[in-house]
């Protein structure tokens, strides 16, 4: 029979006989998201999936009948599928995606959905049609829909009306990326027991203060343990002493040579753009990453890079 595949986005002839019931996640860790602001999500939510003949405040018939949520912050944050990029087919596609997902009465996320949000100008036709498309097919929707930005300030002062949440994420602090640095850990003693082993010693290493003052996002962090992750088997398949099978030990030293390697890098960014990734997010991609919900500004730490003026 013919199913969709949710890895590809394709219709695949799959064979009935292998189809299994899907195990719900349990160890998904806690989103970076404030308790009030995931309770309307979830409202909102609950709300649009399990009821039939939604009330409408539009006077338009099929107008403003979905819900959409933008999700708003840095890069690596935790806002996270993209539509495709086109513009002959862009307007296709969307109609495709948009009758899947209200057919089955599923979650439509666009991740990065800059392209379809962007402020319209003059002198760019093409991409304007791309806004007002998705405009179009968005008012008509009447599904829940999810979009992420990371460049919040560019966003067509049109789309701002039609959203009906707007969540912005904070950068994180040291505390928050603990949090993400335990959470790698447990999924990588939960699913590599016997094949991959962090230290003791580097496990607290990694709780410290050192590492968790590096300015990372959550996709930095991830990339730094797989990393050091390689670095552990390379040093190990280099012995004499080694054995196909054996189990990789991971010690606070790969983990230093990571971050010395983003350190130099980072610094020799701010060197040439002559200014850190905070000020360049704001100057260019109208975002504010020091800014918290409170008003207040989150601290950044050095990190290790020189700050040009």
């Amino acid at each position: 029979m013919a199913a969709f595949a949710l890895s590809t986005k394709t219709w695949e002839i799959v064979n009935v006989d292998y189809a299994e019931q899907l195990e719900e996640a349990t160890t998904i860790p806690d989103a970076n998201i404030k308790p009030e602001s995931l309770q309307i999500i979830k409202a909102l939510s609950d709300r649009q999936i399990k009821t039939q003949n939604l009330w409408s405040a539009d006077f338009i018939k099929d107008k403003g009948e979905g819900v959409v949520v933008l999700l708003h912050g840095p890069p690596g944050v935790g806002k996270t599928y993209t539509v495709g990029t086109k513009e002959d087919s862009i307007e296709t596609q969307l109609t495709s995606w948009f009758a899947l997902a209200q057919r089955w009465r599923a979650i439509l996320l666009l991740d990065e959905a800059d392209i379809f949000l962007e402020r319209r100008e003059h002198k760019d036709i093409a991409r304007n049609g791309i806004v007002s498309a998705f405009l179009r097919k968005m008012e008509f929707f009447k599904g829940l829909l999810f979009l992420t930005t990371n460049r919040v300030g560019h966003i067509d002062e049109a789309f701002i009306s039609r959203a009906h949440v707007i969540i912005g994420f904070e950068k994180l602090d040291p505390e928050k990326r603990k949090k993400i640095w335990k959470n790698f850990l447990d999924k990588l003693h939960r699913e590599q027991r016997g094949k991959i082993r962090v230290t003791a010693a580097c496990a607290q290493f990694l709780m410290g203060n050192e590492m968790s003052a590096m300015d990372w996002n959550g996709r930095e962090i991830r990339n730094a343990l797989q990393t050091a992750i390689a670095l552990a088997e390379y040093d190990m398949r280099g012995s004499e002493y080694y054995h196909e099978g054996d189990e990789i030990t991971v010690e606070s030293d790969h983990f230093k040579k990571v971050m010395e390697m983003n350190r130099s890098f980072r610094s020799y960014m701010n060197s040439i753009k002559n200014n850190t990734e905070e000020k360049r997010a704001q100057m260019f991609y109208g975002r504010n990453d020091a800014f918290t919900q409170d008003g207040a500004a989150i601290a950044t730490a050095p990190s290790g890079t020189r700050h040009l003026p």
